[in-house]
């Protein structure tokens, strides 16, 4: 049994940071013989939406991976500090669980080649939602603010959704600032949610992904109803009249594995994911990914079984946390 649970728990998922850093830097995108290739080859949809838009649609799912790395990177710091940080990381966990669920959505084999490119336009079109809001001179502070930059948003907006029934598809504008812009299809006729995405990445597990997602969601926005967990109550009363007791944040490495084990479980799946499509050898993964569900599953103190998914084996005890 390790002496130093914080620094395990780091290093593990510090060195699954460095497998797919390595591949990163040896492959760049993906390879000649895989799907992405093959998907992006003869290029049908070529046009206003983009002159390569299955390759844009496959590599935008790298880019979401880098991010989530980068992210799961930064957790890594936060649990190897001298003392660990108690409530960070739970707001870090949230970002990779999101950011690493959408590259799972992104690159997911049963998307055909439109399906795909729908999934990105439609991503596209919240970014440039967001970015029109920022830069509304009537709405925003900001120095980069001007008519004009609201103007090229608008226009590159409209492209996208004019683009959209040339290929069967539906799009759907804006109210004024209250809803986003959309792309339909005949199968997917609403926005995709961010809960269902990490449900969906983090695997059928009892709600952990969505456990996670609410925990660092209330911790970032200071709402009290969580950040209370983290107090260990002293025992003497500070206040006598109202009860009040003297208390600590304090953090465990053991809870934390249980609280945050979504993170690692989602990035996890995301990258068996990119490899596969992406053509990428999967030998150092693999086993990275191993070292990083006995870790979490040692200090979790919950038996891990690597033939079955892997959020799965968090399930009892995170269910138990609660109830």
């Amino acid at each position: 049994m390790s002496s130093d649970p914080w620094g395990d728990l780091a290093s593990s998922i510090a060195g699954l940071c460095n497998v797919y850093a390595r591949s990163q830097e040896q492959h760049h995108g993906f390879l000649p013989a895989s799907p992405a290739a093959h998907e992006s080859a003869s290029e049908p949809f070529a046009g206003e939406w983009a002159q390569h838009p299955s390759r844009n649609a496959n590599m935008a799912g790298l880019h979401l991976a880098y991010l989530a790395m980068d992210q799961l990177a930064g957790l890594a710091t936060l649990l190897t500090t001298a003392s660990p940080s108690v409530t960070a990381p739970s707001v870090m966990a949230r970002s990779v669980l999101e950011t690493a669920s959408q590259a799972y959505y992104l690159l997911d084999p049963a998307a055909d080649a439109l399906e795909r490119i729908r999934r990105q336009q439609n991503y596209r079109l919240v970014a440039l939602w967001e970015s029109r809001r920022l830069l509304d001179p009537g709405q925003s502070r900001d120095p980069a603010a001007s008519p004009t930059a609201v103007r090229k948003a608008d226009e590159k907006i409209e492209v996208i959704l004019r683009t959209a029934p040339k290929f069967g598809q539906s799009p759907r504008r804006s109210k004024g600032n209250r809803s986003v812009p959309f792309i339909a299809s005949t199968e997917h006729t609403k926005a995709v949610r961010a809960m269902p995405l990490i449900e969906d990445v983090v695997g059928g597990n009892g709600g952990l992904g969505s456990l996670v997602y609410r925990l660092g969601s209330a911790v970032t926005h200071g709402q009290q109803h969580r950040i209370t967990q983290f107090f260990e109550h002293m025992g003497s009363l500070l206040d006598h009249t109202h009860g009040d007791a003297f208390g600590r944040l304090e953090a465990s490495a053991k809870k934390t594995s249980l609280y945050l084990g979504a993170a690692p479980v989602a990035v996890m799946r995301m990258l068996s994911r990119l490899y596969e499509r992406f053509g990428w050898p999967t030998q150092e993964l693999v086993a990275a990914n191993r070292n990083v569900a006995q870790v979490w599953g040692r200090i979790a103190e919950v038996p891990l079984n690597t033939g079955q998914s892997v959020g799965a084996a968090f399930q009892p005890e995170t269910r138990a946390e609660t109830q």
